[in-house]
C-alpha cells in the first residue's frame, strides 16, 4: 500500500512538474515570439479617427517572418495603440478591404486621421529581412 502511494506522489509531482514547463513555455513563446494580441481585431473594426498603428500579418509569409521580431519589440515600445491583424481571419479580411491592403507584410501608420502603409521586411541579395527604416518610420509619431 505504501508502494501505491508514493508511486501516485511522484506521479503527481511529475504531472505538476509538466504543466508548469508547458505554460512557462508557452508564456515565453507568446512574450517574446507570438504576435501581441491583447488589441483584438473586433475591437479595431469598431474605431475610427484615432491615432494608432495597424500590423498586419499571416502565419505562411516569409515577409512576415522575417520582420515578425522588429514589429514586435518596435510594438512594445510604441506610446500609441498597436493593433495585430491576421489577414486569414474573418476581421482580418474586413480589415484588409477597409484598408486596401495588398501584402500581408504591412504596417499601416494612422496619425490625425492620415493613413500611410509600409512593408515591413524586403529581400536584400535574395535573403528576406526586416526592413528597420520602414519599421521605425511606421512606428514613430
Amino acid at each position: 500500500m505504501k508502494r501505491w502511494f508514493v508511486l501516485h506522489v511522484f506521479l503527481f509531482i511529475g504531472f505538476l512538474i509538466l504543466v508548469f514547463a508547458f505554460k512557462g513555455a508557452y508564456d515565453f513563446w507568446t512574450d517574446y515570439y507570438d504576435y501581441d494580441t491583447h488589441l483584438t481585431q473586433k475591437q479595431l473594426l469598431s474605431i475610427d479617427n484615432e491615432d494608432m498603428t495597424v500590423v498586419f500579418y499571416k502565419k505562411s509569409c516569409p515577409y512576415c517572418k522575417a520582420g515578425k521580431q522588429a514589429v514586435i519589440e518596435a510594438g512594445k515600445s510604441s506610446d500609441l495603440p498597436v493593433f495585430y491583424v491576421d489577414v486569414e481571419t474573418v476581421e482580418g479580411q474586413e480589415l484588409v478591404s477597409r484598408y486596401v491592403i495588398k501584402r500581408p507584410a504591412t504596417v499601416l501608420k494612422i496619425r490625425s486621421g492620415l493613413v500611410k502603409s509600409y512593408f515591413y521586411a524586403e529581400k536584400v541579395n535574395g535573403e528576406i529581412v526586416p526592413d528597420k527604416k520602414a519599421i521605425k518610420e511606421a512606428f514613430g509619431k
